[in-house]
């Protein structure tokens, strides 16, 4: 999916008792729960985020509950060898207790502001046909679509489909 051309989104506010915050020392075992319970498979901060030349921790991104700590966490990220304009939406993902609050779009907000922040221009992300509350978050993000390959095109347009099926427009 992509945005081609980077806009500041509209923000949303988070429920009570929930903030926004960039990484601090001491996130990276809440960053791995958060993308275990997203994900259903083990990363390790340190080689996934912390080890890339690209990392600084305003580009790591966090949704807090008051007492929780993190709950949701997404990353403004830039992929080698693709242009220096375009923003890499990445590893987004919240754990299952705080889900369905708004939260992955309020942590997508400010992961693509720190995008512009960082002078990019567009942003894409790669994400599964069956993540389908994220696909439903990117697309009011301002995604698209974006099949690399013909066989793509009969999933995505599955994908769209069910989504319209599950909230048809009144």
């Amino acid at each position: 999916m992509s945005i081609d051309q980077l806009r500041c989104p509209a923000t949303a506010p988070l429920p009570c008792g929930y903030s926004l915050r960039s990484f601090q020392s001491g996130d990276e075992k809440a960053w791995e729960q958060i993308i275990l319970e997203a994900f259903n498979r083990s990363r390790s901060f340190s080689k996934t985020i912390a080890g890339d030349d690209y990392f600084l921790p305003e580009r790591v991104l966090f949704v807090c509950h008051r007492e929780a700590g993190p709950v949701a966490t997404a990353c403004a990220w830039h992929v080698p060898d693709t242009p220096e304009h375009v923003g890499y939406l990445y590893m987004v993902g919240a754990l299952e207790a705080h889900r369905g609050r708004g939260l992955g779009y309020a942590v997508c907000v400010a992961a693509l502001n720190q995008m512009i922040c960082d002078n990019k221009t567009s942003a894409t992300l790669i994400t599964d046909s069956s993540r389908l509350a994220a696909i439903k978050t990117y697309l009011k993000l301002g995604f698209k679509p974006k099949p690399l390959h013909p066989p793509q095109l009969p999933v995505w347009e599955n994908v769209l489909k069910q989504l319209e099926k599950a909230n048809p427009q009144t």
